[in-house]
């Protein structure tokens, strides 16, 4: 069912599209078309979230895994969030690491993982967003840390975020709570593990991915290259 419903919403917003980019006389107009296309990738990324979340659910979801440079993969991905960061007027700090990191993982699953990480951070945000990546030579992993001043999660409820559906209410932020449970998944898929803690009363979501996965026959580095 969830496939049926994205095929006529992917039909709606391209004429969408063209009407609104159409009408450069009538402002008044596209604001109303804009929210119609805003509203329509908002249905197709859910659509899109619960057809990954169904395909892991009956191991239907197989990575393909290549050599990653993730801090290339995180920056471009800032970037791309550069006008939601703009609009928000907030501050958003990338501290880049001193020379690449590579993994072996799914390009698709981990522009997806970090995506989502991105969205929430900035959506539940007050004023601060940051990002940070390390290497754990000693356990072999680099880690991915997330951080924002948003509302932390209550007590009760951190061990279940990563359960589908669950979401804290955050007044003014919608949510399926489908995000966080994918992103989980497509962590785990990886081998990896995912984490949420609140320090000095910010939000820190970490994922640490392994430099080398064992049961893929790919030569990872696992120290920096400049």
């Amino acid at each position: 069912m969830t496939h049926e419903i994205k095929t006529p919403l992917t039909l709606i917003k391209l004429p969408l599209e063209r009407i609104t980019a159409a009408l450069t006389n009538a402002p008044h107009l596209q604001q109303y078309l804009q929210i119609m296309n805003s509203n329509t990738e908002r249905l197709l990324e859910l659509t899109r979230q619960l057809l990954d979340f169904r395909k892991i659910e009956t191991e239907h979801y197989h990575l393909f895994l290549t050599e990653l440079n993730i801090f290339a993969v995180t920056e471009k991905l800032v970037h791309s969030f550069s006008p939601a960061i703009a609009e928000k007027n907030i501050s958003f700090h990338f501290t880049p690491p001193s020379g690449n990191i590579i993994i072996a993982a799914d390009e698709e699953a981990l522009v997806k993982i970090i995506s989502n990480l991105i969205d929430n951070a900035i959506k539940y945000c007050e004023q601060q967003v940051r990002i940070d990546l390390e290497i754990d030579q000693t356990l072999n992993l680099v880690r991915f840390y997330i951080t924002n001043d948003g509302e932390t999660v209550p007590k009760e409820m951190r061990e279940h975020i990563f359960e589908p559906f669950v979401r804290h209410y955050h007044k003014g932020v919608g949510g399926s709570g489908i995000g966080l449970s994918l992103v989980h998944s497509l962590v785990q898929l990886h081998q990896g593990k995912m984490e949420y803690k609140v320090v000095n009363n910010m939000n820190i979501f970490s994922v640490a991915f392994p430099l080398k996965i064992s049961s893929v026959d790919i030569n990872i580095p696992t120290n920096n290259e400049s």
